[in-house]
């Protein structure tokens, strides 16, 4: 299957939110 940009945008927003998410699970856990 063939990626069109506009799966390339999406893809690019998830890994912009999932490392947001990560980020924030990482300083909770290293928050005590």
């Amino acid at each position: 299957m063939k990626a069109t940009p506009k799966d390339v945008r999406i893809d690019a927003q998830f890994k912009e939110q999932a490392d947001e998410y990560l980020e924030i699970m990482w300083y909770e856990f290293h928050d005590e």
